[in-house]
């Protein structure tokens, strides 16, 4: 059951998309788009990290196509125009500069292995508490792992700079890494 106000308000919302789904033909940039547009793409192309990643390396060589066609989304949708001026483009780059934060770790958990999916729950528990006694550690991943694969994780996470070792005679203590 819809109140008289959410009634009016997707009456509205159906008007609209259905006027959108009637667009058709070509769409325009203005030339500050285009200027914005080649500004981007000359600058992504020569330096995004997600080349780097071999998961990622072709979504980063589509990437200016996302980014047309979402600034045509934002133009249609808020303009009611066939034309994309710099603000779509930048309001597109944003939206994907946000998930692009995110493809990487996706990624990894995607592409995860076993041993890396343990090695990341042995970095996230030292870096919880900051630093952790090797005991301490041994006990929350003794049903996991034995000793010698959490020394194995152990030489991983500080080969990666993820991690230091200190030991004296005593105890041996994982200190997280910024």
């Amino acid at each position: 059951v819809f109140t008289e106000k959410e009634r009016e308000a997707m009456e509205r919302l159906i008007k609209t998309l259905e006027h959108l789904q009637g667009f058709e033909g070509e769409m325009k940039l203005t030339s500050q788009a285009v200027e914005v547009f080649t500004e981007m793409y000359n600058t992504t192309m020569r330096s995004s990290p997600l080349y780097d990643n071999k998961f990622l390396n072709g979504y980063a060589s589509r990437r200016h196509v996302h980014l047309l066609k979402i600034s045509m989304c934002l133009a249609v949708s808020t303009t009611f125009e066939q034309e994309v001026k710099a603000h779509h483009l930048d309001a597109a780059d944003d939206m994907l500069l946000a998930a692009e934060a995110f493809m990487p770790k996706v990624m990894d958990l995607v592409t995860a292995t076993e041993k890396g999916d343990v090695t990341e729950r042995v970095y996230r528990m030292i870096a919880k508490r900051g630093s952790i006694t090797r005991t301490q550690l041994m006990r929350l991943v003794s049903h996991q792992i034995n000793s010698q694969e959490l020394q194995e994780v152990v030489v991983t996470l500080e080969q990666a700079g993820m991690i230091e070792v200190v030991s004296d005679t005593r105890v041996t203590v994982y200190k997280a890494l910024d």
